[in-house]
């Protein structure tokens, strides 16, 4: 009984680090983040980052790069944030959070200048700085990879809208969505 009792206390152990959560990154338009639909006509673009945390979750740091829309050609400028911050935004940026952020908190906005803009319904993304998902580090300074991080709508149209409001339905119209 006690071996029993011992091996469900070691796959305890090591299994509850898989069950923690450090959150996402989203990217906005406004700094409020409210809108995640972006336009791009030329000239200068505010890309605005959010460390998004639901309850129970935390995080210490991020480390990721921002991707522009495919097509367009972006020119980084500069990230400004009030975290500490080693890097560039457009290939490798490391930020500290001076502490264990609990609640979804902006992290800064990055700028970058349009020379050719977009095409309709484009992205900007967030990848590690290799390729793949965000990294972050947790409240104990491991580190950690990010669950996927939001992306913004660049110059969207009625097909590929971020902030579409609730529609009304019927049940109807519900399960026909999976036959």
């Amino acid at each position: 009984m006690k071996r029993l009792a011992l091996m469900v206390l070691m796959l305890a152990a090591l299994a509850s680090p898989a069950f923690a959560q450090y959150g996402g990154l989203g990217l906005f338009s406004d700094v409020q983040g409210n809108s995640c639909n972006l336009t791009d006509a030329g000239g200068t673009i505010q890309v605005h980052v959010f460390h998004i945390l639901n309850p129970g979750e935390e995080s210490s740091g991020s480390r990721w790069k921002m991707v522009p829309p495919a097509g367009a050609v972006w020119v980084y400028l500069a990230f400004s944030s009030t975290f500490s911050s080693i890097g560039q935004a457009d290939s490798d940026i490391s930020i500290g959070y001076s502490g264990c952020l609990t609640t979804t908190t902006y992290l800064g906005m990055a700028f970058w200048t349009s020379a050719v803009p977009g095409g309709t319904c484009t992205y900007v993304t967030i990848t590690a700085p290799l390729g793949g998902e965000a990294e972050g580090t947790d409240c104990d300074f491991a580190a950690v990879i990010l669950r996927k991080s939001g992306v913004a709508i660049v110059n969207p149209d009625a097909g590929c809208q971020c902030n579409i409001p609730t529609q009304p339905s019927t049940w109807g119209q519900v399960k026909a969505l999976y036959r």
